[in-house]
This record gives C-alpha cells, structure tokens and sequence, in this order.
C-alpha cells in the first residue's frame, strides 16, 4: 500500500481529519498558535521523512506557516485557496474536499511510497506498549525518547512504521525506560541470593525484575533462609516458586548483583555489576540470619533508590 512519504503538519484534530479523508499520511497537529511548543515533535519527522506544511488559507495560518518554515526551511509548502477552504463563514482546512487536498499535496510535489511493516502489533504488546497496566506511561515516555510526542496504540504503530523509526531506535529508546532486569548471584543460589530474590520482589518490583542464580545448583534452597524469610516478611520463598537455578536458566539481565563469594560470570553480559561482600550465614546463628537478611534489604532498598534515579 503507497502512502505519502513526507510527514503533513496542520493546525488542528479536524484538519488531521480532512487530510486523512483525502490521502493516506501520517499528519501532525501543531494546535494553532500553541505550535513553538510543538516543533520538537515534528523535528524527528522532519530528519526521516521531510514534511509538508498545510496551514488555514487565512492571516492566523500564514503566521504559524512562517513559524514552522523558520525552523524546518526545507519543508515543503502545500496552500489550499481561501475558497476551497471556506464553510458558513469559517475557513479552515477542514473544510476543504479530499479533492482540494490532493491538489495542494500534488502541487507541493509530494512523493509516495510503499508504507512500512517493520513494527508490528506484537511489538507493542511484548514491550508493554499496549495490554499493561502502564501501556500509557511507557508509550509517553517512548514519544518524549524518539521525539514522536504521546499516542494512543494504533497511533503509535502507525507512527513507528512512519516516520522512518529504526529498529535500533526504538529498541534503544525502549530500553530507557523500561524494568531493568536484575541477577543475584552466588555459588548455590541457596541462601543470600535468593533472599535477595524475594525482598527485590517484595520492595523493587514497580522498578525492576529480580532473578537469581549460581555457579552450581542445590536440590533445596536453604530452610532456614526460607524459615526466617517467613518470618519477618511472610513470604514463603519455596511456595512462591523460588529454587536453585543456574545462571544459564535466567534471562539475560543488565545488572548483576554478586553476594560477596567472588563468582565470576563472564557469560552473564549486563551493564553494571557489584559485589555486596556479604557473609553466608548458612549453619549460623537466627541472629547471623537476621542480621544478613537486614543487610539485603538496606541493599536492595539502595539499589532501587540508584536505578530509579539513573545513578548505575
């Protein structure tokens, strides 16, 4: 299917309407006179796509046209006449025919091509742009990261395949902001780290994903850390699924977490890794136990606080 290679910036909703009625293009809204605010969301439209202005055939478009050509001077120009664009005294480009329209994007010489499918609906739903509980907040801040300002999920899809956004931009831009993916790591995966699991969890869970893992595995996680686990935070680790897992059995993370038992995992890529240097207390004392379970909860209480604020 051919579309309107060059992006159409209009005035209003209802010209978008008039515009969409006439051709098939990606059209943006610049809201009248609020359109210096809006000029950062036509800029990545302008880089990929190139666009055409189409302003109201009167004094108050002519100055948001001159507007947006002092920023944009390569921008094309499309005019429908004052006539064309006239209805019960008001005029305005949505009152032009798709006919009028057509004219004008011919006359500015725009170019068509074959629409995009590099994005798909699959996309979004795999990155909780659509069908999350959050889908809004993510595809705001996915606008602010490309520059393509906020879309509803058809809107976004339509724009992704559009405005000539690359699938490194968009996994980057995704990236940005979404739940970073967290790895405590010790040699069983027995005790600390999967402490370390279930508080992440229990206090990170809105800012990232915990897993943990190790070098080896155990038939059992360690009872006692299960024991006092439910004891202070009711949360039974074995009932909620936790057990020993290889480092190979976990996703792959951008923050490894090691407990402090000098386990290299140079197989495990990540952005980030630190070492908390924290005693085993397995065979310890249910004050060692305590003491180590505070500790993980300072920690993982510390390492939201830095992700939240883009300190790691």
């Amino acid at each position: 299917m051919k579309i309107i290679k060059e992006i159409i910036v209009v005035e209003g909703r209802d010209d978008i309407t008039a515009v969409k009625r006439a051709v098939n293009a990606e059209v943006i809204a610049v809201h009248g006179f609020s359109v210096k605010k809006n000029l950062e969301r036509i800029q990545k439209a302008y880089e990929n796509r190139g666009i055409i202005i189409l302003t109201d055939p009167d004094f108050a478009g002519l100055q948001i046209r001159r507007i947006i050509k002092s920023r944009f001077p390569l921008a094309k120009q499309a005019y429908i006449n004052r006539w064309e664009g006239k209805k019960d005294g008001d005029i305005g480009v949505e009152n032009a025919s798709p006919e009028a329209i057509i004219r004008a994007l011919e006359m500015a010489k725009c170019e068509t091509v074959e629409a995009s499918k590099i994005f798909t609906v699959n996309d979004l739903i795999e990155n909780n742009l659509t069908g999350h509980k959050n889908s809004k907040f993510y595809r705001e801040k996915l606008g602010e990261k490309l520059g393509i300002g906020y879309s509803n999920g058809k809107q976004l899809l339509s724009k992704l395949n559009n405005y000539g956004i690359t699938r490194e931009e968009f996994e980057n831009a995704v990236k940005s902001f979404k739940k970073k993916k967290v790895a405590f790591v010790c040699v069983h995966n027995s005790c600390r780290s999967q402490i370390a699991e279930a508080l992440g969890k229990l206090y990170g869970n809105d800012v990232f994903k915990s897993y943990s893992a190790g070098t080896e595995i155990k038939n059992q996680i360690n009872q006692d850390a299960v024991k006092y686990v439910k004891e202070i935070y009711n949360i039974h680790m074995e009932e909620e699924g936790q057990k020993s897992k290889h480092l190979s059995d976990i996703p792959n993370v951008d923050i490894v977490i090691t407990m402090g038992c000098n386990v290299n995992c140079p197989y495990l890529p990540c952005e980030y890794r630190e070492d908390w240097g924290l005693e085993d207390p397995s065979g310890k004392s249910k004050e060692e136990f305590y003491k180590t379970i505070k500790l993980i909860e300072e920690k993982i209480l510390s390492l939201k606080e830095r992700i939240e604020k883009n300190l790691l």
